[in-house]
């Protein structure tokens, strides 16, 4: 009788045993597939897309757009606000590095490792921006050089501004009062 009752609790601790490990191998695969998915989303944890999808969401209940709506606004409305960040290009860039290509710890921008913006394709003005930023990270850059990447950077802008009013315009053509009042005061219209 004794053997009996020692074999029912061993085989009782053994089965709790396997239980609780078990779960704790379960719960580590959970975990590595979180810091998978983690690394993939990229820097702070978030998706870049997921992130414009419910932004994108917001500014059409802002808007109060019926789905039939959003079909005509939402590609204008999306166009208008990445040309008005490539317009503004660099504010971005400038201020995560530093006013003058350095950060807070007076790293310069060389020694630092690279973003990882291989999901984002850089934008005109923000490719003029880095080129300007790296010729003044040269400490002998010429005066020229610097006016020339200056100058280029001015040139883009100028352009993407250009092309910022175009797609307002446009916008503006199929916006109710109520919506073009909206966005005047999100800033994304004039």
């Amino acid at each position: 009788m004794f053997n009996r009752k020692a074999v029912v609790i061993l085989m009782c601790v053994a089965a709790i045993g396997l239980f609780y490990v078990g779960q704790a191998i379960c719960q580590e695969a959970q975990e590595d597939r979180g810091d998978q998915q983690q690394q993939n989303r990229g820097r702070n944890g978030r998706d870049p897309a997921q992130m414009r999808q419910r932004m994108m969401d917001r500014m059409k209940d802002t808007l109060g757009a019926t789905d039939e709506e959003w079909k005509a606004l939402g590609p204008k409305v999306e166009k208008v606000m990445t040309l008005s960040m490539d317009a503004r290009g660099g504010i971005g860039m400038m201020m995560g590095r530093g006013m003058m290509g350095r950060n807070r710890g007076g790293q310069d921008a060389s020694s630092r490792p690279a973003r990882d913006n291989q999901s984002q394709p850089q934008s005109e003005v923000a490719k003029a921006t880095q080129a300007l930023s790296a010729v003044l990270d040269k400490g002998d850059a010429a005066p020229d050089e610097i006016k020339t990447a200056l100058t280029k950077l001015r040139d883009i802008k100028a352009k993407a501004k250009t092309d910022l009013e175009a797609a307002q315009k446009d916008l503006r053509e199929v916006l109710s009062v109520r919506q073009e009042a909206r966005l005047v005061m999100m800033g994304m219209l004039d």
